[in-house]
């Protein structure tokens, strides 16, 4: 018996041995790896939560005239409460701060044209680009143009920046990891992002460059057609004598447009869906009798977003709505009497020119007549070491020459040596630029009058200002400097040595479009065609197709013609309405075809029963956007394609395929002169139907690939969503997952919640650029309504609880209040006085 339990005792005693043995990893694992690790994330976000702002406390700050405070509510919106003007402005730039510090220094690096500072060679080309268009160097001369308030409200808003920098225990996470600290905050800085805000929504250029390599891939029949029922963006005959300038230069162009295009993915400068919409509606119509105003602009999406939602009490003034970070002003919004939002004008405001330049090694340039010495300027840029920079020899800085003519700098310099140069003229680059001036007494102004005059000091960017006042009256006015061609309308470049290819001035503000208490009771802006065709300037051949603006109407008319009033909630349905007009157009040419199995008659069934809604439920929008994709491509490639070898080249045109309106592709289908679905690279004879039928195909195996093989689940937000890009770390793994962010969306490039979008196999369709906020506001005091939604948060640092807490509400077509009124339950953070005088020097 004793020994039996000495058998057991010894096998028990084995069983524990062998399972040390064989979970000793796991505890070795768990005991020196896994805990030690648990602990240093504790501990490193321990201190790296030091870096987010305070919901309470006191602060002693020198640079502030009376006590003021600023109370955040349970989305992390600042209420903004001071005693004077200029320490209103002050707590912006402190709340700015606050919140958005690292997005600051990005935004301040871009405008300098120093991002290859801290991002290495990747950001050089951007920086030469924003250097040799002198955005900063505009920026400074700028401040030379402003008043007296402009200037102090500058000085104070730079003031509370600074002085959050010099008070916060730790820098934001990004500047942790880069290793880096920010420079004082300047009022040129502030004036620099205007300048790239207006670059933003006027980079046309690119169209000039994509309107040449069209002309230089197709004959002119085919380039006439492709532009067929629009206003002619190319004349065929001009960009054939562009190519014969400068020798059919089609990769020079193709690198210039390309650097546009890195300008846009990389750092969201420009775009083709950066628009906006806008309306305004009289009070007659409204459930309260008072006007309302509505407004969502159109903009790379980005964490955090470019916006701030904000209000601000000052002395005299009393604004609420959406501020542009990096400035002291609510830029779209509402004060105590009017509210206002605005829209891109889609206006050409640059060009290009082909110059002739001196062959002799002298530095000049022929214009009119004679020789004249290039304008030139030199610039250093200073470019970090690929990681890890501490084990690598530091680079040794560039300096790159700028060279100028009478019409602006030779932009074909930053893609190295070209046989023929181009520069680019930009009204935003121009002299007296009192931009800013112009929205800071709008801030002010209490009516119609004051509206305009404040907004006659406005150049860049041109922009539709909607307008809606406590008296029950609405107004439209056109703003900005727009350019008076003595030749052409910008469509392609110019002979820029001749005169009379030169600018002859500017629209006069007296003449630009206006209108003020329509008829028909409300107004729309949807960046499309605002004016008549007998309007006597030209102002663009770029509109937007009108698609979401008669979707805008047709709603506001659904309510009026049924005796309704219209309420917030309607205005909220509208703002967030998927339908696409523009789809529904293109519907009955692709489903005149014959399907050959029962998976494309389902395909087809979905089709066929839409209503053209793009919601994240609809099958059939996934259906039909990757229909067109194909269909673009089958249709519009093998003429649109440069030389055998010419990868470069190539993949330009090709994005230009991919980005052809639907208008253009149903006219492709349609027009019976000219044969776009033969394709001329193969020796069979293709028709429309045959090409219909293969690009549904291709759809039909790239969705079952990627959503599976039951259509029933093909819904919009399985295939479709919005992606929020944080620079720099989205593109880093490993830290990617943690600051980028994508949510699963509606909405398409025509519906008024707008997404524009690329497609590849992998990924299904990713939105990049879209509403930035969304915001619905009646004109008054006190009291009234203010609906808004940011599109991510207001914190841009990623330890924040704000950080992304409106982007699942954004997505889902959900508002908040902009209350101003309740403040007392909100959090406080209140900064008592000193006073000190600071002057800045550009």
């Amino acid at each position: 018996m004793i020994f039996e339990d000495q058998i057991v005792e010894d096998s028990r005693a084995g069983a524990i041995t062998r399972f040390y043995r064989s979970h000793l990893m796991l505890i070795w694992f768990v005991a020196f790896v896994a805990v030690p690790l648990f602990v240093a994330v504790l501990l490193g976000h321990a201190y790296l939560a030091k870096s987010l702002r305070p919901d309470s406390g006191q602060y002693l700050l020198a640079e502030v005239q009376q006590p003021f405070s600023i109370a955040r509510n349970d989305r992390g919106v600042a209420h903004i409460r001071a005693v004077t003007d200029r320490d209103a402005f002050f707590a912006v730039g402190f709340a700015h701060a606050q919140d958005r510090l690292w997005q600051m220094e990005l935004q301040r690096r871009l405008a300098q044209g120093r991002l290859s500072e801290i991002f290495g060679k990747t950001a050089l080309q951007s920086d030469i680009f924003m250097r040799t268009l002198g955005i900063y160097a505009a920026a400074e001369e700028a401040w030379t143009d402003l008043g007296d308030p402009a200037r102090d409200s500058l000085l104070a808003y730079a003031e509370g920046v600074n002085a959050w920098i010099e008070t916060t225990a730790l820098l934001p996470t990004e500047f942790v990891f880069l290793n880096i600290e920010p420079e004082p905050w300047t009022p040129a800085d502030s004036l620099a992002w205007v300048k790239v805000f207006a670059l933003s929504l006027g980079s046309n250029f690119r169209q000039e460059l994509d309107n040449l390599l069209l002309a230089g891939v197709l004959d002119p029949a085919h380039l006439a057609s492709l532009k067929q029922g629009a206003p002619p963006a190319t004349s065929p005959a001009g960009s054939a004598a562009g190519l014969a300038i400068c020798g059919g230069c089609l990769d020079e162009i193709e690198r210039l447009a390309a650097l546009g295009q890195a300008m846009e993915t990389q750092w969201q400068v420009g775009g083709r869906m950066v628009g906006s919409n806008a309306w305004a509606v009289s009070g007659e119509y409204g459930e309260d009798g008072l006007t309302v105003l509505a407004n969502d602009p159109h903009l790379g999406l980005a964490l955090p977003s470019m916006w701030y939602a904000v209000t601000v009490q000052g002395g005299e003034i009393d604004v609420a709505g959406m501020s542009l970070v990096g400035l002291p002003l609510v830029l779209l919004g509402r004060n105590r009497h009017i509210a206002w939002g605005a829209t891109n004008m889609m206006a050409d405001t640059q060009d290009l020119f082909f110059e002739r330049l001196s062959t002799d090694g002298t530095d000049r340039f022929f214009y009119d007549g004679q020789w004249r010495d290039l304008h030139i300027r030199e610039e250093t840029f200073h470019i970090k070491a690929d990681f890890p920079a501490f084990m690598r020899e530091r680079l040794t800085p560039i300096t790159l020459r700028v060279r100028s003519t009478e019409n602006g700098p030779l932009i074909s310099d930053i893609v190295g040596a070209v046989e023929q140069p181009m520069s680019l003229r930009w009204t935003g680059a121009g002299a007296k630029d009192t931009s800013y001036e112009a929205f800071l007494e709008l801030n002010y102004a209490r009516n119609w009058q004051e509206f305009k005059r404040a907004m006659s000091k406005h150049v860049a960017p041109a922009m539709n200002l909607l307008y809606a006042d406590d008296k029950n009256n609405i107004g439209y006015l056109g703003v900005g400097r727009i350019p008076v061609r003595t030749s052409g309308q910008g469509s392609e470049p110019l002979n820029g040595w001749q005169k009379d290819s030169a600018w002859a001035g500017q629209i006069p503000f007296e003449s630009m479009p206006e209108s003020f208490n329509p008829e028909r009771g409300y107004l729309i802006s949807a960046n499309h065609r605002m004016v008549e065709p007998s309007y006597p300037y030209f102002i663009s051949n770029d509109w937007a197709e009108p698609a979401r603006a008669e979707r805008i109407g047709e709603l506001i008319e659904d309510k009026l013609q049924a005796g309704e009033k219209l309420t917030f909630a309607d205005h909220e349905a509208i703002q967030t309405d998927t339908v696409d007009r523009q789809a529904l157009a293109l519907l009955p040419h692709l489903l005149a075809i014959e399907p050959q199995d029962k998976s494309l008659e389902v395909m087809l069934d979905y089709l066929a029963q839409w209503d053209g809604s793009t919601d994240k439920d609809s099958v059939a929008a996934t259906i039909f956007f990757a229909w067109a994709h194909h269909l673009r491509i089958a249709i519009f490639s093998d003429e649109i394609a440069g030389e055998w070898g010419k990868s470069d080249l190539n993949t330009r045109l090709q994005r230009i395929v991919h980005n052809i309106p639907l208008k253009d592709l149903s006219n492709a289908l349609t027009n019976d002169a000219i044969d776009w679905c033969n394709d001329i690279g193969t020796s069979e004879v293709e028709d429309c139907h045959g090409q219909k039928l293969e690009a549904l195909k291709r759809t039909y195996d790239d969705l079952r690939a990627l959503l599976g093989g039951d259509i029933d689940n093909w819904t919009w937000a399985r295939a479709h969503k919005a992606e929020f890009v944080h620079q720099p770390f989205s593109s880093v793994r490993g830290l990617d997952f943690l600051y980028g962010r994508d949510v699963p969306s509606g909405g398409s490039l025509n519906s008024i919640s707008v997404s524009d979008t690329r497609f590849t196999a992998n990924e299904g369709f990713v939105q990049s650029y879209g509403a930035g906020f969304r915001q619905i506001m009646q004109a008054g005091g006190a009291g009234t309504k203010h609906r808004y939604v940011n599109s991510t948060g207001q914190s841009g640092n990623v330890l924040s609880e704000h950080y992304d807490d409106m982007m699942e509400s954004y997505a889902n077509g959900e508002y908040f209040d902009l209350d101003c009124d309740e403040i007392s339950q909100l959090t406080r953070v209140t900064v008592v006085q000193g006073k000190v005088n600071v002057a800045y020097k550009p």
